[in-house]
């Protein structure tokens, strides 16, 4: 059974919603409604495998949704089991990478805070840095020090920059 909706669709629009900002719950609301969209019973079992439901009745259920049947009771709990533990998963998913993005951007933080700090050094102290001198360790120790000390204070310095002033 075809889905007109294309799996690399699917990636292309929650990778969008990723790179545009789009609140976090809503992500995951959308991720989970293209998910629902997308489950036919050719797909039914390895998605039961994913949410641990039964894969059985989960495409049943399935087939049941896409020729606009009716679900049983029982169905109907099966598919609010598949339902919930999507949502942990999308949860699990999205808070692993969302992680991952801040550690990877704390990293290239130091590193763009040292360089930087590095590249003023050598623009204040000019010759003494020079390659072909001996070069003072103290200057740039201290260089590398202030970046690793300007990492932390920046995202301090925009938050309190972004704080509502207070009155009165």
């Amino acid at each position: 059974m075809d889905n007109p909706l294309q799996l690399s669709e699917v990636l292309d629009t929650l990778r969008a919603n990723w790179l545009n900002g789009t609140a976090l719950a809503d992500q995951k609301a959308i991720a989970k409604s293209l998910i629902k969209l997308r489950l036919n019973i050719v797909n039914a079992p390895e998605l039961a495998k994913a949410t641990e439901v039964d894969k059985e009745k989960l495409a049943v259920i399935a087939a049941k949704i896409a020729s606009g049947g009716t679900l049983t009771q029982n169905e109907n709990d099966v598919f609010g089991r598949f339902d919930l533990m999507l949502t942990a998963i999308l949860d699990k998913g999205y808070q692993r990478a969302d992680q991952s993005y801040r550690n990877s951007a704390k990293a290239w933080s130091i590193f763009v805070s040292v360089v930087l700090a590095l590249v003023v050094a050598m623009f204040v102290y000019g010759e003494s840095l020079s390659f072909n001198k001996n070069i003072d360790f103290n200057i740039i120790g201290g260089a590398i020090l202030l970046g690793l000390a300007a990492t932390p204070i920046a995202p301090i310095a925009k938050h309190l920059t972004s704080a509502p002033l207070r009155r009165g």
